[in-house]
């Protein structure tokens, strides 16, 4: 083995080695302190900020989640709180039907997750647990104002669900309400809004980049125009990004000419002066994004206006109980004012797509659109301060405008009988005259899986004063609790940091079949 070969194999050893002994030892042992706390930073929290930002990270960290069990032995009670957890959530409110107890975790009895205490905080030993614990006599007297979710968890008796119906429709504002339960084969939730929940961002898996060519701003115009592609080498037409491909594609075609027009004008203004031009990846781009330079623009428009048209009403609310629904909200009446007067919305700042190009060309364009987004955000913000909101929070514009093209509304079920549509969740659910409603509109294979769930609420609740709620019983059983735990604390994470969109109201698993279903009802 050669010099350079045992020194590249000794680094290699070393390198494995230090990370065995820095990222493989439990908690307390590893030598490296530093190591230690790079690994706890960055294992648990660097994934969360690449997924909500630190916007939805700080959300997370300001949270207050309320739980309203049945039993003081509930295994999902502690499944979500895990959960929740590890996620950074530390603030809790428990409501349960036993008596008020006090955490401990020297006495026996009480709630299972006061046992785990140091269990639990040993999953993240960054945040200071808090909780307080109420009986369901209680419940009547907590305003809820400061709280981000509610969840009602295997509550059976027939008189919890009403309770909190009496509370949410006493209250000018009330948080989101999770009711969710486990009726074997069957585990459902329930998404109960007062108010409608906007969604900041729907993270979509794949996202049309709004490159306006075809309502391009003066500086890209000028951009565009001051490239001659007719006296570049075939090397230099290589690393041309493809945005500028298009363009000069598009001068070439009349605006209702259609698709099929613009891939020829493409392939002329590309291929004719190359003859390797078919191998070229941005060339190739070009053609794959010719339909998106045609459309996007005008769809990304009248999308945003349907959902600022649906919206409107709840401009003039007062009083928000979400403190980010209510920013947003004030930021779609300024998108609205922004659109009337520009007519167009601002161009997102962190849409800029990736491409087969060189990288000055490719640097040089990112600038002109990041130059445009930086502006239009500007504009925006005046527009807020002309509305009253001169303190805006920058970092809610900034995300705001980020996804200004993949914000949703998620709107609270409507009716007159909103509040006793979750009934059927409870021990009324035999009372209530909504089947023939919600039937209705239920397509052949939803049907079943919906009379199955509503025998099953109804026969365990007629049955309950002989139901063994303990940690055994199937409606406990392992899978169960450990899959809707996992389904509940991802929609509680949506609700609380307004990112990526929640289940849409009602969503129900078989776990015999191995089917899920959403409904709304």
């Amino acid at each position: 083995m050669s010099d350079s070969s045992t020194c590249r194999w000794f680094y290699i050893t070393w390198w494995v080695a230090f990370l065995s002994t820095t990222y493989g030892k439990r908690k307390g042992q590893s030598p490296f302190r530093t190591g230690k706390q790079y690994s706890v930073s960055m294992d648990r929290f660097d994934r969360q900020l690449r997924l909500w930002g630190g916007l939805g990270h700080k959300c997370l960290a300001g949270a207050k989640v309320c739980l309203v069990t049945e039993s003081c032995n509930e295994p999902l009670l502690l499944e979500l709180q895990r959960h929740l957890l590890l996620a950074g959530v530390s603030r809790f409110m428990i409501f349960s039907h036993t008596e008020r107890a006090v955490p401990n975790t020297d006495q026996e009895g009480g709630f299972a997750f006061i046992n785990e205490t140091e269990e639990l905080e040993s999953l993240n030993p960054q945040i200071h647990l808090e909780w307080n614990v109420f009986s369901w006599s209680e419940l009547q007297q907590q305003s809820f104002r400061d709280v981000s979710v509610v969840l009602v968890l295997n509550c059976r008796k027939a008189n919890c669900v009403p309770e909190l119906t009496a509370k949410r429709q006493s209250s000018v504002v009330f948080p989101p309400v999770l009711l969710a339960g486990i009726d074997w084969p069957l585990a459902y939730s329930y998404l109960w809004l007062k108010e409608p929940h906007l969604v900041l961002s729907t993270n979509p898996e794949y996202a049309v980049p709004d490159l306006r060519l075809t309502e391009p701003w003066p500086e890209l115009l000028r951009y565009m125009d001051s490239l001659d592609l007719t006296v570049l080498r075939e090397d230099q037409l290589a690393e041309v990004p493809y945005p500028v491909i298009l363009f000069k594609a598009l001068q070439m075609t009349s605006r209702d000419d259609g698709i099929y027009p613009l891939l020829q004008n493409i392939d002329q203004c590309y291929l004719s002066r190359s003859s390797e031009g078919m191998n070229d990846p941005n060339f190739r781009q070009a053609k794959r994004s010719a339909r998106q330079a045609i459309n996007s623009v005008g769809n990304c428009r009248k999308r945003v206006s349907v959902l600022l048209a649906r919206l409107q009403k709840n401009w003039l609310l007062q009083d928000w109980h979400s403190h980010l629904n209510m920013l947003i909200a004030t930021l779609c009446k300024a998108l609205a004012l922004y659109l009337d007067m520009y007519q167009q919305i601002p161009l997102p700042g962190g849409d800029f797509p990736d491409m087969e190009a060189g990288t000055k060309p490719y640097n040089e364009l990112r600038a002109i659109y990041s130059k445009k987004s930086l502006q239009d955000r500007q504009a925006l913000k005046q527009i807020l301060a002309q509305v009253g909101a001169y303190d805006f929070p920058e970092e809610v514009l900034e995300k705001f405008c980020e996804n200004i093209n993949h914000w949703t509304i998620i709107e609270p079920v409507a009716g007159v009988n909103d509040d006793l549509i979750p009934g059927i969740f409870c021990g009324t659910a035999s009372d209530l005259n909504i089947h023939s409603k919600l039937f209705a509109k239920m397509s052949v294979n939803e049907l079943p899986v919906v009379e199955k769930l509503l025998e099953l609420i109804k026969g365990t609740h007629n049955n309950n004063a002989n139901t063994d709620t303990g940690t055994n019983t199937p409606s406990n059983s392992f899978p169960g609790t450990a899959f809707l735990g996992g389904v509940l604390s991802q929609e509680v994470i949506k609700l609380v940091t307004h990112q990526y969109v929640p289940i849409d109201n009602t969503f129900i698993y078989d776990m015999l079949a191995d089917e899920s279903f959403t409904l709304k009802f």
